[in-house]
């Protein structure tokens, strides 16, 4: 990988975050590297001004922060085919992030990535849009809209906790009518976040798949599903008189839907690419760490792998 341009987000408001990004911009100018560094958080978003005022194909994005601030990176850089160097720096949970601990050594990650010794994710995104009317109507409403995790269709109020009524087709064809909080339309990614909450399936990350997951339903008969990558879901908001369901991308407002328009969900044209830096990485030890899976409370030796 050549290191000529380099963005970096460092997490909004949050000093440590703030500071190894300014000793990285050092370390890469001091390389001849180009930078361009700013905050990224829910009401800093960085990434149109880099892409507007770069001059030159942008070869990396250092991202640091937590799960939240690398998925913004992946929603305004997927499209663009720019690789995500994203470290738990300042975050929380980090299941996106390498680890603070293996990021410290920022001298020799340079090093690695211009000798290409690092790995490449590439993981699924979803698309959506809002239209008016039904299928045959295939002009859109809205801008297209992008999630690495999840898409979501729930209602939003201030006065009191909403629930509402939402169609949902799959490929045009009526699957079910749900009555509860909302539904979610997941990515593999996105299985072990609010899906998961929702009691939704955990899909491993290299699938193709979207699952999509009713939240709080008031039946005991609505379950989660898990559809084929090339599907279409479409959501209709029924019976909303206080005008109150929105789209959230990755737990952002994306949009309101009002009455008589879908929400049309697909898997996205373009992937989110990220740096893998760890020699011993697996999904199966991120579950463990990041979920605190348990198991037998009672752990016996298993001599049969001798």
């Amino acid at each position: 990988m050549q290191l000529k341009q380099v963005i970096i987000a460092h997490k909004a408001r949050d000093t440590l975050s703030q500071r190894w990004a300014e000793q990285c911009a050092r370390q890469l100018e001091s390389r001849g590297c180009q930078v361009l560094m700013g905050p990224s958080g829910p009401k800093d978003n960085p990434y149109p001004v880099f892409l507007a005022s770069s001059n030159s194909p942008i070869d990396l994005a250092v991202v640091l922060g937590g799960d939240g601030t690398a998925l913004a990176a992946a929603r305004n850089l997927a499209a663009d085919g720019i690789p995500i160097l994203a470290a738990n720096v300042g975050g929380h949970l980090g299941f996106l992030t390498e680890s603070f601990e293996d990021f410290q050594n920022t001298e020799e990650i340079w090093d690695r990535l211009s000798e290409d010794r690092y790995a490449v994710q590439k993981r699924m995104m979803l698309q959506a849009a809002i239209f008016e009317g039904n299928r045959t109507n295939l002009e859109p409403q809205s801008d297209r809209f992008l999630a690495l995790n999840e898409m979501c269709v729930k209602p939003a109020s201030a006065d009191r906790m909403p629930s509402c009524i939402l169609e949902m087709e799959v490929d045009g064809e009526v699957v079910d009518q749900y009555q509860g909080d909302g539904l979610i339309v997941a990515t593999p990614t996105g299985s072990t976040c609010y899906t998961a909450s929702a009691n939704g399936p955990i899909m491993h990350s290299g699938m193709d798949a979207i699952a999509v997951t009713p939240i709080c339903p008031l039946s005991l008969s609505s379950r989660a599903i898990v559809l084929p990558p090339g599907s279409v879901v479409s959501i209709w908001p029924l019976a909303d008189y206080e005008l109150s369901t929105k789209l959230w991308t990755d737990g952002i407002l994306g949009t309101a839907i009002w009455p008589g328009q879908r929400v049309d969900v697909r898997r996205a044209d373009c992937e989110a690419k990220f740096i893998i830096l760890r020699q011993n990485y697996s999904y199966y030890g991120t579950l463990r760490e990041k979920l605190h899976w348990a198991g037998a409370r009672i752990r016996y030796s298993n001599n049969h792998r001798n």
